[in-house]
């Protein structure tokens, strides 16, 4: 008996086991279980280590577990070798199992959870195709060098090396997986695949082709199953729901177009000197032009929700991990029972997307891309793959999947050409082209200068050069998208809809370029991210050639529709703003943002630890901050917004009122970060 055996007895050896795998399983749940962001640091690394040593102390110590590991590892003699069909077979099985696998996780986050994975379901055959890519690949090789090297054709070496990717790509999915650099997930994923390996030898060794085929063709045919199910089911619900609707009514129709991150100061129809958006100005001509729209939000999901319901931000739970609830009526829910057809067309999948909540009320809903990017941006073992053989450039490109001008205005217009003749429409276009990093294709990708990398560090303060950089891709991204609504608009006239139709541009938020030191939206409540545009065309209804000066919100934008369509009873929160039209002299009461307290980002940010509040009236723009933070600006004197003037003892009556208008909105004293309230 060796001394290590002698060491131990078999209770001890259990117990060290035991022992091993808790403070194992702790160090990969740590942040989990205290309630923080899924990860591991060097203090996790090192319990995981402790941990994994003691499991093989414990292990160790009885010749019989010894001989299970090393019976795991070693290849014995009379262990067959793999045909080239068996690998093919044995790598339809891992990518195909794994692909199921990663489904089922994603699923029961979305579902059972209420999380949003911004994955779509088309990830079923998706992952299946790309890891069936990876693994083919790899068994090739395997097969081929193992002509020379039997020992790489043994079921052992196959599956351990099958296993090590499929496991590390289902592990990747769950919410409490460590870093993919993690000392401690890759000693998760190696047991695991150590134990498949093990499984498979001793149970496919003596019929292993049959039963290879058997599962492979089981696998294929579930996955063939789902997708088919993935594809059909759109067009099914969208009969099914057009089936049992109310009653055509004589109403207009509705288009809502979103132009994501858009923002007013760079559009040429709001006087910016590049001629940025011909198109639009050309479109302005025949509505209504709102001079100070502002979005109630910096970022995608709470403004969607707020453009969707009528409801202020802070009445709706939608946040940067939370979808929005059912809690309010939607605008293409009230259309729906109106006899509309409805459908949504986004480009944002991230958070303007089915998951996100904002899909309730349409018949049909298209968001993720069924396009080649959108492979690699679903399957992760495609990525580590590449990422292996030193083609990080690709990996890292954020277009993987990415829905240009085209991918939403063609699906749209051919929906427009099925849905029934008898019944009005309500249509939401998303256009993500001037999202970061903004995209424009040939001639408008080389418009503005000469294209420079926009490169630049989350968190850093933007010197000149990249600012500059910045604005050309932003601008030529407004160009492109530009051109592509003025196709749409031509399009719909040719079909003579176009008249017929309430037409809707606005921007569910604006964009950071430098301006107070900060870059790309979701962190402030300055006017770049929150001076939107919005046009409203529907003639004779809405007169042409009108601008509004005064600051609206485009809470409002359901209200306004239901009462061009003729909507007597108020199903919805808002008022129209057809008054601002009719009665321009009106007073305008303050417009409310907001912005909570984000995730992971830079301490220089005001959200970082804070959650931001805004009030805008016909002069003031007041930001207000739960961690007691106050800045007062005369927006239309210092458009920049260089002269906070909350420290200035002649503002203080301003900011008394704007102080007891805030909590009015807020329904109350909010808490600032110390426990006190608003003053």
């Amino acid at each position: 008996m060796k001394r290590t055996d002698r060491l131990f007895s078999p209770v001890l050896a259990k117990a060290l086991t035991v022992i091993g795998g808790v403070i194992l399983a702790f160090a990969l749940l740590a942040d989990w279980i205290v309630g923080g962001a899924p990860g591991i640091g060097l203090h996790q690394v090192v319990l995981a280590v402790a941990g994994a040593l003691l499991v093989g102390a414990g292990m160790h110590s009885t010749g019989e577990a010894r001989q299970r590991l090393w019976s795991a590892l070693a290849t014995r003699q009379d262990e067959a070798l793999l045909g080239l069909g068996d690998v093919a077979k044995l790598a339809v099985i891992f990518s195909l199992g794994s692909a199921l696998a990663e489904t089922a996780v994603l699923a029961t986050l979305r579902f059972g959870f209420g999380q949003m994975v911004r994955i779509g379901p088309h990830v079923v055959w998706m992952s299946s195709l790309a890891n069936l890519a990876v693994l083919g690949v790899l068994g090739a090789v395997l097969w081929a060098v193992g002509t020379r090297w039997k020992k790489l054709r043994t079921p052992a070496v196959v599956v351990f090396v099958f296993a090590l990717l499929a496991v590390d790509a289902i592990i990747h999915r769950l919410p409490v997986a460590a870093r993919a650099d993690s000392w401690a997930k890759w000693l998760l994923v190696g047991g695991a695949a150590v134990a498949m390996s093990r499984a498979m030898r001793s149970g496919y060794s003596a019929d292993r082709p049959s039963r290879y085929g058997k599962t492979a063709a089981v696998l294929a045919s579930v996955v063939v199953l789902l997708s088919a199910g993935v594809f059909a089911y759109p067009g099914l619900r969208e009969r099914l729901i057009r089936s049992g609707l109310a009653a055509a009514s004589q109403s207009p129709n509705v288009l809502l177009i979103i132009l994501d991150t858009v923002r007013a100061a760079n559009l040429s129809l709001y006087g910016y000197e590049r001629p940025t958006t011909p198109n639009l100005e050309r479109f302005a001509g025949q509505g209504v032009v709102f001079d100070r729209a502002i979005a109630p939000s910096p970022w995608t999901l709470p403004s969607h929700a707020v453009l969707f319901s009528g409801r202020d931000p802070n009445e709706l739970n939608a946040d940067w991990w939370l979808p929005l609830d059912e809690t309010h009526p939607m605008l293409a829910e009230v259309l729906s029972a109106r006899g509309y057809v409805t459908a949504g067309f986004s480009a944002n999948v991230a958070y303007a997307s089915a998951e996100a909540g904002l899909a309730r009320g349409f018949h049909r809903f298209d968001d993720f891309a069924v396009k080649p990017g959108e492979i690699l941006r679903t399957s992760f073992m495609l990525r580590r793959a590449l990422r292996a053989v030193g083609a990080r450039s690709v990996v890292a490109s954020e277009n993987h999947g990415r829905k240009v001008a085209s991918d939403v205005s063609d699906p749209f217009l051919s929906w427009l050409d099925d849905k029934p003749d008898d019944r009005p429409y309500f249509a939401f276009l998303n256009y993500f082209d001037s999202h970061d990093p903004y995209y424009a294709e040939a001639p408008f990708d080389t418009l503005f200068g000469p294209v420079r990398p926009m490169t630049l560090n989350w968190g850093s303060m933007p010197d000149t050069a990249q600012i500059s950089a910045w604005t050309d891709g932003y601008d030529r991204s407004l160009a492109f998208l530009d051109d592509a609504l003025g196709r749409l608009f031509d399009e719909l006239q040719k079909r003579g809809t176009l008249d017929e139709t309430i037409v809707i541009v606005t921007s569910d938020h604006g964009e950071h370029l430098g301006e107070q030191g900060f870059m790309r939206h979701g962190t402030t409540l300055y006017m770049p991210v929150l001076h939107v545009p919005l046009i409203v065309r529907f003639p004779p209804a809405v007169p042409g050639g009108v601008q509004v000066e005064a600051p609206v919100t485009l809470r409002d934008i359901p209200a306004t529709v239901l009462d061009l369509i003729g909507a007597n009873d108020n199903e919805l929160a808002g008022k129209t703003l057809a008054s601002r039209w009719l009665e321009p002299g009106r007073a305008a009461a303050p417009v409310y943002s907001e912005v909570r307290e984000a995730l992971r980002i830079p301490n220089r940010y005001p959200n970082a630890d804070a959650d931001l509040y805004s009030l805008l009236d016909e002069q003031h723009h007041y930001i207000r901050s739960s961690d007691d933070r106050e800045e007062l600006y005369l927006y239309r004197e210092d458009p920049h917004q260089s002269r906070n003037m909350a420290a200035e003892g002649a503002a203080e009556a301003v900011l008394a009122g704007l102080r007891a208008g805030l909590r009015r909105q807020l329904g109350g004293e909010p808490r600032t970060a110390g426990g006190d309230t608003l003053r």
